[in-house]
């Protein structure tokens, strides 16, 4: 990763910090507001599910698979075998956060009072996930084998 790479990924790194932190005010005051009524909304809580699934994927994304790859692809870079696990890992972390903004976007179109169960959003929303991972995979592994 070259030093030009490393500074895009910090400040898109804070970018997203900076965007989870205001989503999460804005909506702890908007929960606060009404909390019987949010409480009985599927929307909101799966809204919250993935907020905490964001949250957890920039966490080891950020915190745990960046440093790594960072010292891997400077510090070690004959270990091609690590560094192209790493990458697969935080090709597949990323595309999913990515899916969790959209998800999250799409549930904060989706009026607070449509009747969906949380059962049946949540397991949208994963299936969405699983499949984002085997394309992210597969796509890695055809750019493999091109090289």
């Amino acid at each position: 990763i070259s030093k030009i790479e490393q500074e895009t990924l910090q400040t898109v790194s804070q970018v997203i910090w900076i965007s989870i932190i205001v989503l999460s005010v804005s909506g702890l005051s908007l929960y606060l507001s009404q909390p019987e009524i949010y409480n009985l909304s599927s929307t909101f809580l799966v809204k919250i599910f993935v907020m905490i699934f964001i949250i957890v994927g920039e966490i080891f994304l950020n915190i745990i698979l960046a440093p790594q790859l960072i010292n891997l692809s400077t510090i070690n870079p004959e270990s091609e075998a690590d560094l192209h696990y790493l990458r697969r890992i935080s090709i597949a972390v990323s595309l999913t956060t990515l899916v969790s903004w959209y998800t999250l976007l799409s549930y904060i179109v989706l009026p607070i009072n449509i009747d969906i169960n949380f059962t049946k959003l949540v397991s949208y929303y994963l299936g969405a996930l699983l499949i984002t991972v085997a394309v992210s995979q597969f796509i890695d592994y055809r750019l493999t084998r091109i090289k």
